[in-house]
This record gives C-alpha cells, sequence and structure tokens, in this order.
C-alpha cells in the first residue's frame, strides 16, 4: 500500500476534473468564435487566441491524465527501498524538515514536486533512508532521506 501516492492521486482526480472542464469549455469557445465572427483582423485575433488557449488547455489535461496513469502504475507496487520517480520523500534539508513527491514531470497539482533533472532530484536519485546527499557548487545544501513512500 502506498498510501501518500493515493493522497495524491486524490489531488490529481479533482485536477483533472477541473481541467476538463476548463479544457471543454476552451474549445467551445474556440470553436464557437471560429464559426460566428466575420473576417476582420480584430476577430482573426480573438480565434487565434481562443483557438491558443484551447490548446494549452488540452496539453494541461493531457499531462495530468498521463501522470495519472503514472501514478495509477505506482500504487501497483511496494514502497520502494530508494527514492526514484514517483515516490514521496521526507528529508532534512539544510537543517529543516520538507516533503515532496520525487517525480519525472512536474503537473499543477496541490503538491510538492521535484524533478529527477533537477538538481536536488538528481542527489536524491538513488538514495535510501538514512542515506545522505548534497547538491550545489557553491552554495552546497545537504541533508538526509528520513522516510520514503
Amino acid at each position: 500500500m502506498r498510501p501518500k501516492i493515493q493522497q495524491l492521486l486524490q489531488k490529481l482526480e479533482i485536477e483533472i476534473s477541473k481541467a476538463s472542464a476548463i479544457s471543454n469549455a476552451t474549445k467551445i469557445e474556440a470553436d464557437s468564435l471560429s464559426r460566428a465572427t466575420p473576417a476582420s483582423p480584430s476577430a482573426s485575433g480573438d480565434r487565434y487566441h481562443a483557438e491558443n488557449q484551447a490548446e494549452l488547455n488540452r496539453i494541461l489535461l493531457q499531462s495530468l491524465i498521463t501522470f495519472k496513469q503514472e501514478l495509477d502504475e505506482e500504487l501497483e507496487t511496494n514502497i520502494p527501498m530508494f527514492a526514484r520517480p514517483v515516490t514521496f520523500v521526507k528529508a532534512i534539508v539544510n537543517n529543516q524538515e520538507r516533503e515532496f513527491y520525487l517525480v519525472n514531470n512536474p503537473v499543477k497539482v496541490d503538491a510538492n514536486f521535484v524533478s529527477i533533472n533537477s538538481p536536488v532530484g538528481m542527489a536524491l536519485h538513488g538514495r535510501k533512508i538514512d542515506e545522505e546527499f548534497e547538491f550545489g557548487e557553491e552554495a552546497k545544501i545537504s541533508g538526509k532521506i528520513i522516510e520514503i513512500g
């Protein structure tokens, strides 16, 4: 059982529902503008912006759905022994406790994400509980993983 991943999945499902509604609404608006507006430069600009907004919302929705698929797969696995995407990580970083999810591609959800491609993510990847890490050249940041979920 992966309770932290399950909690993230619940938040993600709410965001998918919102993003789906917004994506559908902007698509309808863009379609409506493309059929109803005359061919003036201003109307063309409005159409162009509406179509682009609809496409951006579609891309956001697709990224959320892709991330949900990753989480669904993670729910089928046991809690890993080391930090890897997608895992919950609690760590002491510069003497402060931090909680976040180590992921491949962060998405817009009410959660703290660390990309595996970021300096922090690269320092954490493959580390086990109680294992120390550090990153940064000039301003070194160090810490220790205290929980993986």
